[in-house]
């Protein structure tokens, strides 16, 4: 069985957090747009809709980072990353 989205997304931020325990994350613009679209969606559609866009866009922003760190683009020392 295929894991779902969530658990992708889980497995990611676990994989983040062995590579940096310290790190801190945020949201980037982006998925906080997809968020407010969702939250004042008028209809169930446009609300998934809206969700699945926010969902996207942290997930990319996601492996980003973890491309950065996987080939030492980043220093590990505390650092804040904006998702």
């Amino acid at each position: 069985m295929m894991p779902s989205r969530s658990e992708k997304l889980e497995r990611k931020n676990r994989l983040l957090e062995q590579l940096v325990p310290e790190h801190d994350i945020g949201l980037d613009v982006t998925s906080l747009n997809h968020l407010v679209a969702a939250i004042r969606a008028t209809s169930p559609s446009e609300r998934q809709k809206a969700l699945d866009k926010a969902t996207e866009a942290y997930r990319n922003a996601l492996d980003d980072v973890l491309y950065l760190y996987e080939n030492g683009g980043a220093h590990s020392e505390k650092q804040s990353t904006t998702l």
